[in-house]
């Protein structure tokens, strides 16, 4: 019998085949023939776009956020500095505010550190 880590090689070998050819595959459905310089940051940018799914989950059940949290030393950062994020008060605000015609914009960093201000 074969041993589960040759398995698990094997497995996993055939999948970052298959991921691969998948990206370069999307890479140039996306943007046509491109150098062979550009293409692999145009498969990490491709890759990069399927995060997307992790952070609605967050919005959508903000327990799954906890999970991503994990770290302490993350999730204290975090906090800190941007708590409004997991509380739903803030999505529901900003959801009437974009109901209303309102552009909402989010920044990174508070209206004190802006260039504008300074």
């Amino acid at each position: 019998m074969l041993p589960i880590g040759a398995i698990f090689a094997f497995v996993g070998r055939q999948l970052g085949r298959v991921l691969s050819l998948a990206f370069s595959w999307a890479t140039m459905a996306l943007f046509g023939r491109v150098p062979e310089d550009r293409q692999l940051f145009l498969s990490l940018m491709a890759a990069a776009s399927l995060l997307w799914p992790i952070v609605l989950a967050g919005i959508a059940v903000p327990s799954f956020a906890t999970f991503l949290l994990a770290d302490p030393r993350l999730r204290e950062h975090f906090l800190r500095h941007h708590a409004e994020l997991l509380e739903p008060d803030f999505w529901q605000d900003c959801q009437r505010r974009i109901g209303e015609g309102e552009i909402v914009d989010f920044f990174p960093y508070p209206e004190s550190l802006r260039f504008g201000n300074r």
